[in-house]
């Protein structure tokens, strides 16, 4: 190849890339002003809006200092502004954030996946992973196949992809790129089916991922629904894997990691075939994940809430959950001291 077509070819490259360029600059502010939030590319509507939702807080105000990870029992039972108000008193007023990633139908075996996506914009300080029967449980079928769903996600593939530079590519793609994360809407609009219904878009937030929960009547439907959950149990090596790689890859970002429970109501004991199994089985798991890895454990006093503070068989009212955020903060600051 002589020296001009060499020049030509770098030269028609550079154009091919500079036309890429455009396009994906334009396609971004045509897709933007399109109102169409980004798809479910977590597997789950909810992780998909919190982690927006975290994305705009950590642009805007800076790391946080705690993320505490768990199901839909932390998406409700743990209060932010409370935690980081009783870990700012005991540390003579000094500035605490706080953000809730409880995200309902989780379980440990996505675990590592929510780590990592927050992770992917965050470095908090601590982590708490509340532990509970149902996260480690084999048998609780309708929160392993969320699982399956969450795992198989776009962000997954990427968080978790064995070839972290591939995976960061990808990821970037997902975060920035229109066309990547908003191209499920385009699909189904160019093949004349509409858009993916709607969820909503996250922004800043300013309860932190927490969500209140007014009561509920407890009928046979839900009654039905949660026996069917919690009514055996047994654990697999699986969940302790995934609860090491969370813990790990928590501990690897320069953080600490508590793991706790939270108060069980009797009405969901009594659901149980063996409430002792499955509440033995649950502080086994967690007090082994604890030994294994080195992360600090902490277990709410029975008493700490009654079954009147429920909202339902699993979520605390708002007053409970301000009990067990301070409850939570104390174990933070008793058991990660230094953190």
């Amino acid at each position: 190849m002589n020296t001009r077509t060499a020049t030509d070819a770098v030269r028609g490259s550079a154009r091919a890339l500079a036309l890429a360029a455009l396009l994906v600059i334009v396609s971004n502010e045509v897709l933007d002003r399109s109102g169409w939030p980004a798809a479910v590319l977590t597997g789950h509507p909810d992780s998909m809006t919190r982690y927006e939702s975290l994305r705009a807080q950590v642009a805007a105000e800076g790391a946080n200092d705690v993320v505490v990870i768990g199901a839909s029992m932390i998406h409700g039972g743990v209060i932010p502004s409370v935690v980081a108000e009783e870990l700012s008193r005991q540390r003579d007023g000094a500035l605490v954030r706080v953000f809730n990633f409880g995200i309902a139908g989780h379980n440990a075996l996505t675990f590592p996946m929510l780590v990592e996506l927050v992770l992917a914009v965050d470095r908090p300080r601590a982590f708490v992973f509340r532990i509970s029967p149902r996260a480690t449980d084999s048998t609780a079928a309708e929160n392993n196949r969320w699982a399956d769903i969450v795992l198989e996600s776009a962000y997954a593939k990427a968080l978790l992809d064995p070839l972290p530079p591939r995976g960061r590519i990808a990821r970037w793609l997902l975060d920035h790129a229109a066309l990547r994360n908003r191209a499920p809407h385009l699909r189904l609009r160019l093949i004349g089916e509409g858009a993916l219904p709607e969820r909503a878009s996250g922004a800043m937030d300013p309860e932190r991922g927490y969500r209140s929960r007014e009561p509920r009547v407890l009928n046979q439907r839900m009654r039905d629904h949660q026996r069917a959950i919690v009514r055996d149990w047994r654990t697999a090596p699986a969940y302790a894997d995934a609860l090491d790689t969370a813990i790990g890859a928590a501990q690897a970002a320069g953080a600490r990691v508590l793991l706790v429970d939270a108060p069980q109501r009797g009405a969901l004991l009594e659901l149980m075939a063996s409430p002792e199994r499955n509440l033995q089985g649950g502080r086994r798991t967690l007090q082994a994940a604890a030994e294994r890895t080195g992360a600090a454990s902490a277990f709410v006093p029975p008493d700490l809430v009654s079954d009147r503070d429920f909202a339902d068989y699993t979520h605390l009212l708002p007053e409970a959950a301000a009990v067990y955020s301070h409850w939570l903060a104390g174990a933070i600051a008793r058991e990660l001291p230094d953190f």
